[in-house]
């Protein structure tokens, strides 16, 4: 008899049931996992959406910046500026706050933070935690900012006047005919403009209604004058006008402060210091000059030459008594002041044979005075946005002025070239450098 033995093959109960828990206790985790990869895969790309769109936002504040300085409308100096967003939809929150600080040398220091609100976050998210028993809560910051920081230089070029006559504190008229304009561009005189328009009266009514005056602050006329053109004073300002004055054209408040940016005095090296004073004649020529004590003309002529003269004065300049500056034709001469001193023609004044305004220009850091009330007809600009200036005299002024404050006094007739560009007045900031600096 033959005798088998077997050997069983059934695994025990229960064990297929324990693979397929975990099979799908293996593949469950395999779905979390992914699941926890596409939650945060979603959410670095949101993340990555918002802080790119802060950087834009950043970016639009420098643009900004850079479009109301060329507008010469400031942003303070060192203060900031806010600009909401409402037009660019893009999420919860938007905005960029702009600041500007101006350096030594001067260029300028724009500072623009952008900031957007986190896409998966609302704007009070609080997190609550829980510790021996204590629940504390965390506050988080739902929003991203990126900042950027760009350096921008005013080129050196001749930039037009916003009026004849512009003081940031303020403008008085008084003893004045009156205001008008011309251009020199039209390379003819001011006399040949009027006849060609039909008489003084027509002209003033007309193509001459432009003699605009300007502040940042108010505008007082005394006396009688007639203001052909526009009285703007600053935002929330007012024009006072006594005794008779008159203003033809518009005395509406401006809606945004006018920036007239302090000149800052940078003589070029290398020039030697040079000295005038009493009253001797002489004719001067063409090129780079550097006076370190005060340019004193007590009599006597000086003449500028044809060409182009740059006179640095490291203090000021002083005429008086029978003194008179001459420029030939074909000359241009741009004087430029430091801040210490202070300018004063009133003697003969200046007989600029070119008739173009733009050919004698006074540029000065003074935080002084600055008077032009010399003898006969006077064609000049004045560029000094720090100092007190007056312009009289029993002539005529064809140009325009501009500074802290502005006097119109004992004029025959004030006469602004809407031509008229100083080497004072920058035209178009331009973008040195700029980079990101973390937060």
């Amino acid at each position: 008899m033959t005798t088998r033995s077997f050997i069983s093959t059934k695994r025990p109960k229960g064990t297929a049931l324990v693979v397929v828990f975990l099979v799908l206790s293996l593949l469950m985790s395999m779905i979390i996992a992914l699941l926890q990869m596409t939650v945060a895969n979603a959410s670095l790309v949101d993340n990555t959406r918002d802080r790119y769109q802060a950087l834009l936002l950043a970016q639009s504040g420098i643009s900004h910046a850079i479009a109301e300085l060329n507008a010469n409308r400031t942003l303070g100096s060192g203060a900031s500026h806010t600009v909401g967003s409402p037009t660019m939809q893009w999420g919860i929150q938007k905005n960029y706050t702009v600041s500007t600080v101006r350096n030594a040398d001067g260029t300028l220091t724009i500072t623009s933070i952008g900031t957007y609100q986190y896409a998966q976050y609302g704007t009070s998210d609080q997190y609550h935690y829980s510790s021996t028993g204590n629940s504390s809560i965390i506050v988080f910051d739902p929003q991203v900012h990126r900042k950027l920081v760009a350096i921008v230089t005013f080129p050196q070029t001749a930039g037009v006047f916003s009026a004849g006559a512009f003081g940031k504190s303020g403008v008085t008229l008084t003893g004045v005919a009156q205001t008008d304009s011309f251009s020199s561009a039209l390379g003819t005189t001011y006399a040949a403009q009027v006849a060609a328009a039909g008489g003084k009266d027509i002209y003033d009514a007309t193509v001459g209604a432009g003699g605009n005056v300007g502040s940042n602050m108010n505008i007082n006329g005394v006396g009688n004058i007639i203001v052909h053109g526009n009285a703007t004073p600053g935002p929330g300002m007012a024009v006072s006008l006594t005794g008779g004055a008159t203003v033809t054209g518009s005395t509406t408040a401006a809606a945004a402060l006018y920036d007239t940016p302090s000149y800052i005095y940078s003589p070029p090296s290398g020039l030697t210091a040079m000295s005038y004073s009493g009253n001797n004649t002489v004719t001067i020529a063409a090129g780079n000059y550097r006076f370190a004590s005060d340019f004193k003309q007590t009599g006597g002529t000086v003449t500028f030459a044809a060409g182009i003269t740059n006179i640095y004065l490291d203090s000021g300049l002083k005429q008086s008594g029978q003194g008179l500056i001459v420029l030939a034709a074909g000359a241009t001469v741009n004087i430029y002041q430091d801040k210490d001193g202070s300018f004063d023609m009133a003697g003969q004044g200046l007989t600029n044979n070119t008739q173009i305004a733009s050919s004698f220009n006074v540029v000065s850091a003074s935080i002084g005075t600055v008077n032009v009330t010399g003898q006969g007809n006077i064609y000049a600009t004045v560029y000094a946005p720090d100092a007190s200036a007056k312009v009289a005299g029993n002539g005529e002024f064809f140009g325009a002025v501009i500074a802290d404050t502005v006097t119109l006094s004992g004029l025959g007739e004030f006469h602004y070239d809407t031509a008229a560009t100083s080497p004072g007045i920058k035209t178009t900031v331009t973008l040195v450098a700029s980079w990101e600096v973390d937060m």
